[in-house]
């Protein structure tokens, strides 16, 4: 395009901006009744609340919030009294809908006269500076959620409960070495999660994270590379920054991104990932050798309290990573390799289990789900191989699998009944071929692997497959980059190792005919203290028990024949302690007590009755008053159960424990100990 043809271009845009601005200015007022805004809207947002807002203040009503809307946006704030930045927040969407907007009290579009809803004078507010919707500096506005104090980091409702509350960071492996292509939105970077306390409800209010380019022969500066970058909860964009408004200190290029909506129930967790959108004009002199990290140096929130408190996650540093730090780099289509077979575990892959399964017929167990995704051409899957492990069994695993089916997409594409390559009668290759599977470029496919699990034998000690062993199926990444795994590009070449990525790990799945499914409800916790001291910790351990197969008993008398009066807890649920300083080692040194108790019916004073089929809830109560390790913080790690049938309450024999899994729902919270 000529210099002059742009020229002209650039100067229509203005000029219709001007036209749409002045429209806007002067023409519109209020919200239409017939839509609602909800929601944030910013350039880029698209769908049916764009439309009411372009209504409302005059613009094209096609449902994208464009350049055009934006300036519209931005003439309408400035003519409202709000802060003309283009982004339709709580404050806009007040005044759009209705609400007055200002420094007003309830009941008041200006300063003058009095409130229609509370009589005030309509300067108060004014006066004294409070937001629309406050007559006082308590609480929060009902028409803006914004603290009536005025201060910044609150929840946008108000709505936190609980008291005084802390929170956990943790990073998460599941972002590193990410390659952010040129024009690539929101690509995750980096993952963290935050764990609120038992306390209290906690809203994040703004995240600090920090960019670093460490290789010295291609451009530092971040704007060459990201043209913004912005912060996820889960799947919802909840903050986000230019590239340019960073801060540079020694090629580290640092932002505090405000958060909005980011509110964490208490006891809950979240996920939240930093993803950057990168320049669509990358120079290929810098991205043929950079090497960037994304950190996170810091989160703030607010507890239901109105307390607001910085949470480190990693010191920033000009010679070494942090703690969260991950490394990523920017490639642009031409040179990027492109070529990317992504195995990804699935959402849906089943967590380590006990399974119920048949002791006269197969049963269908799903044993692994996972995604394969094609990027930079379609490509076509003939072959894969996956790792199997059985344990337990005495003979082979066709003792225990009659056969595995793999499924794209719901539709089986191969069976197998037996090992390729076997390392052992009970671990060995699996091998799915002549499968010739398309996955257009971009596409992500579902793959279930179904294990057909033969009748186990209904008594422990009989031969072959019996009530406690396993089965694991795993994808890793040495079986994907392995030659029996065959891909081939659009073009029929192999896909090479270096772009097969990836991995879904199975979890052990742990077959019986009879037993128990248990699940742990909400921990709580009552401490004794002496001063400044907590001395003992009880931990109140809420566990659901369904029966499967058979009726089964829980709580055995300890000498196993007379009949008691209590019931030991010893005898149903076995657990151990873990502190802060090793979580996935088992304490037992120390002093402490346990007792439980269940909703069944107690047969003949001596066991719990769990009926088939029906859920009964137990509550397991740990007593800790001196822990293995002094002035620490600590968890009850519930391991295992161990219930009987009918036929053991005479001697107590023939007792099924089984592990409870996966491990991490079976852990109370920390809490701290002294003595």
């Amino acid at each position: 395009m000529s210099k002059l043809l742009k020229s002209k271009f650039l100067l229509g845009v203005m000029v219709v901006a001007i036209m749409v601005v002045g429209f806007a200015a002067v023409s519109v007022n209020s919200a239409s009744a017939d839509c609602t805004i909800t929601t944030t809207l910013r350039a880029g947002s698209v769908g049916a609340e764009v439309s009411c807002l372009q209504t409302i203040i005059g613009a094209t009503a096609d449902g994208k919030f464009g350049p055009m809307t934006k300036a519209a946006v931005m003439a309408w704030q400035a003519g409202h009294g709000l802060v003309a930045d283009g982004v339709v927040g709580a404050m806009s969407r007040a005044a759009l809908m209705g609400a007055p907007t200002g420094n007003f009290p309830a009941g008041c579009t200006s300063a003058s006269g009095f409130s229609a809803t509370t009589g005030v004078a309509c300067n108060t507010g004014t006066s004294a500076g409070l937001p629309a919707g406050c007559s006082s500096t308590a609480g929060y506005s009902p028409l803006t959620g914004t603290k009536c104090d005025s201060s910044t980091g609150s929840s946008s409702d108000g709505s936190l409960e609980g008291g005084a509350g802390s929170i956990t960071l943790t990073a998460k492996s599941t972002y590193s070495n990410e390659e952010v292509v040129a024009g690539d939105e929101d690509v995750a970077v980096l993952g963290f999660e935050v764990e609120a306390d038992d306390e209290s409800d906690v809203e994040i209010t703004s995240a600090k994270v920090e960019f670093f380019n460490s290789n010295t022969a291609s451009s530092r500066r971040l704007e060459d590379y990201a043209d913004s970058v912005s912060i996820f909860m889960g799947g919802e964009k909840v903050g986000e920054a230019d590239a340019d408004d960073f801060s540079e200190t020694s090629n580290y290029y640092s932002k505090t991104i405000a958060l909005d909506g980011a509110v964490i129930d208490a006891g809950e967790t979240e996920v939240f990932y930093v993803a950057v959108t990168a320049s669509s004009n990358l120079d290929s002199g810098d991205i043929d050798t950079d090497v960037w990290g994304a950190d996170l140096i810091s989160v703030r929130f607010e507890d239901a309290d109105g307390v607001t408190t910085t949470e480190a996650g990693s010191a920033a540093s000009a010679d070494e990573a942090g703690a969260f730090e991950r490394d990523f780099d920017f490639d642009d289509l031409a040179t990027s390799g492109d070529l990317e077979l992504k195995l990804t575990a699935a959402s849906a892959n089943p967590d380590a289990a006990n399974v119920e399964v048949d002791t006269t017929a197969t049963t269908d167990v799903t044993m692994l789900e996972f995604t394969l995704k094609a990027e930079g051409s379609d490509m076509t899957v003939d072959a894969i191989e996956m790792t199997g492990t059985v344990v337990g069994v005495d003979d082979t695993w066709a003792d225990m699998v009659s056969s595995l089916s793999l499924e794209m997409e719901g539709d089986e594409v191969d069976s197998i009944s037996a090992y390729a390559d076997a390392v052992d009668d009970l671990t060995g290759d699996l091998h799915f071929t002549n499968l010739d599977l398309l996955i257009d470029e971009g596409d992500t496919v579902n793959f279930k692997v179904v294990a057909k699990i033969r009748a186990i034998a209904a008594e422990a000690g009989d031969d072959t497959f019996e009530q406690g062993d396993t089965f694991v199926v795993s994808f890793p990444t040495a079986d994907l980059e392995d030659a029996d795994t065959d891909v081939e590009d659009a073009n029929g070449d192999a896909v090479g190792a270096a772009d097969l990525t990836g991995s879904a790990i199975g979890e052990i799945q742990t077959f019986f005919s009879s037993g128990v499914i248990v699940d742990m409800g909400t921990v709580t916790y009552e401490t004794v203290t002496d001063g400044a001291d907590t001395t003992q910790v009880t931990y109140n351990i809420p566990l659901t028990v369904t029966a499967f197969g058979d009726t089964r008993y829980l709580g055995l008398s300890a000498d196993k024949e007379a009949a008691v009066a209590s019931i030991s807890a010893s005898q149903a649920f076995s657990y151990a302690f873990q502190d802060t300083a090793a979580p996935s080692t088992d304490l037992m040194a120390g002093t402490s007590s346990s007792t439980f108790t269940c909703s069944a019916d107690i047969e003949a004073t001596t066991a719990y009755r769990l009926d088939e089929g029906d859920a009964v809830t137990c509550t397991l109560q740990v007593i800790l008053t001196v822990p293995e390790n002094l002035a620490t913080s600590m968890r009850v790690h519930v391991e295992g159960v161990q219930t009987y049938l009918a036929a053991a309450l005479a001697d107590g024999v023939d007792e099924l424990i089984q592990s409870l899994t996966p491990v991490e729902d079976f852990q109370t919270g920390y809490k701290f100990i002294t003595s």
